[in-house]
């Protein structure tokens, strides 16, 4: 009995380094779902021509090979990529993605592998630099069910490999707890360094500007803070020809950043305890 038809599509929302290594797992599953769907070809060609009634078995063997022959353009791996100036470059093979220079003013924006086929099963996985939180990834698997549950396993297991640890840094509820905390310390800051106004008016006066503070930090600060998050945490890095280079240096940046945000508090308290003990 033939397998039941079957289709998934997955996309991911996770931050991911895409590298050498990922692409190259990446291009081995879609290699070998080229090979499984080049074999159901040969076999579906086969098994048509020899139900043929009154052919010699070896017009059956000519004519299948012919079907053969006619449907194997149709089955290869090809990648394709888009570039930060909108140039496009495809089909081409993973060592032509790979030699690409990646340069900030042609960086890659998107990449796409593709094991096609004109019968099943196919794969089409896509990485793209996103828009604030839209998908970093997605893949398209169809054919028999136990095909594409086999390839999207795989094809999970690789993406999982690729995720990096900030995503969280991308998600807004909390920039705005931040941002929330941050005004209402500026305003009770505001507020507490200085006496009330016993006049109405001037009264009235303070409290608006205290609101128009209150309101321009809650909304100017995430989008500072998402800006500055994209910079240094992006949610795509392609680590390919020049931004080997500059992801490394991303990564000294961050350690750099978050080991100030921990060491600096750290001294200030033991400052604080030292100079307790020697003036206490």
């Amino acid at each position: 009995m033939d397998e039941i038809a079957a289709r998934r599509s997955i996309s991911f929302k996770h931050s991911v380094v895409i590298t050498k290594e990922l692409l190259e797992k990446i291009d081995s599953v879609l290699n070998e779902c080229r090979a499984v769907s080049e074999r159901r070809m040969r076999e579906d060609a086969r098994k048509e021509y020899a139900e043929r009634e009154g052919w010699s078995e070896e017009k059956k063997k000519e004519y299948a090979d012919v079907e053969i022959q006619r449907n194997l353009k149709y089955q290869r791996v090809q990648w394709s990529i888009e570039l930060a100036d909108r140039t496009q470059l495809g089909p081409m093979t993973l060592g032509q993605v790979l030699a690409q220079s990646n340069l900030p003013g042609r960086r890659i924006e998107r990449i796409e592998g593709e094991a096609r086929s004109n019968s099943r099963p196919t794969i089409v996985m896509t990485f793209q630099r996103p828009k604030h939180e839209s998908e970093t990834c997605r893949y398209v698997v169809t054919g028999a069910e136990t095909d594409v549950n086999n390839f999207s396993r795989r094809l999970d297991d690789i993406i999982a490999e690729a995720r990096d640890g900030w995503t969280w840094l991308h998600r807004s509820p909390y920039k705005l707890f931040v941002s929330a905390l941050v005004a209402t310390s500026v305003v009770t800051f505001e507020i507490t360094r200085e006496s009330l106004p016993t006049d109405e008016e001037a009264l009235n006066a303070k409290f608006t500007v205290w609101t128009i503070l209150f309101f321009g930090i809650l909304v100017c600060l995430p989008i500072g803070m998402t800006s500055l998050v994209d910079r240094i945490f992006p949610k795509s890095t392609y680590a390919i020809g020049h931004e080997v280079s500059r992801y490394a240096t991303l990564k000294w940046l961050r350690w750099t950043i978050l080991g100030g945000l921990v060491v600096m508090p750290t001294l200030a308290f033991f400052r604080d305890k030292l100079l307790s003990l020697f003036t206490g």
